[in-house]
């Protein structure tokens, strides 16, 4: 599957039309305001309590549906996310790059956001970290990082992650995937020099 139909079909998730109650609420307001309007007029007793019911009832579905309309993006970008987006995502070629600096990051946050996410849900240790490997350049990340501890001293630790070139949709951003930091079983984070 290619980037483009990934953002085709998250798209597609987003025109669900799920306001079918939202339409019947207008239409039962509308008949309500109609009803009392001419109740008014005639002063017919009956009119302004048939009135009142479609109005209320209107209301209601009006809430509904709109209420409804929202679970049904939310499953439809759910389910786009778990069957569309995180496979593409696991399909894209993992880069592996050598690490230039690494430091842990103790003052960093568990609500930082930015460019990287994980497509497992399993649950993993993860490190607050800023490191730097080069790619076009020199890339510096800070966030909390899966980190493995199974090289030998002699190994140079490396990163590895996917990328993800442009947004592909509801909360799916361009960046950095599945970033995992490889190190020395025995290695103490201070700066690689």
């Amino acid at each position: 599957m290619t980037q483009e139909e990934v953002i085709r079909l998250g798209q597609k998730a987003l025109e669900v039309d799920g306001s079918v109650w939202v339409k019947v609420g207008l239409v039962g307001m509308v008949i309500g305001v109609i009803i009392f309007i001419i109740a008014i007029g005639t002063v017919s007793p009956t009119g302004g309590g048939l009135a009142m019911i479609f109005g209320i009832l209107g209301f209601f579905a009006f809430i509904g549906g709109s209420f409804s309309d929202s679970n049904i993006k939310d499953n439809q970008v759910a389910k786009w996310n778990k069957e569309v987006a995180t496979p593409y995502i696991e399909s894209l070629p993992v880069e592996k790059r050598n690490v230039v600096y690494i430091k842990i990051d103790p003052e960093l946050t568990s609500e930082t956001e930015g460019s990287f996410y994980y497509t497992t849900s399993k649950t993993v240790e993860r490190t607050p970290l800023t490191f730097s490997f080069k790619e076009n350049g020199l890339t510096t990340l800070t966030n909390w990082y899966e980190t493995h501890m199974e090289l030998t001293d002699e190994e140079k630790p490396y990163v590895t992650y996917q990328y993800v070139p442009k947004k592909l949709g509801e909360g799916v951003e361009k960046g950095f995937y599945n970033v995992k930091l490889y190190l020395p079983e025995n290695y103490e984070f201070t700066d690689i020099k």
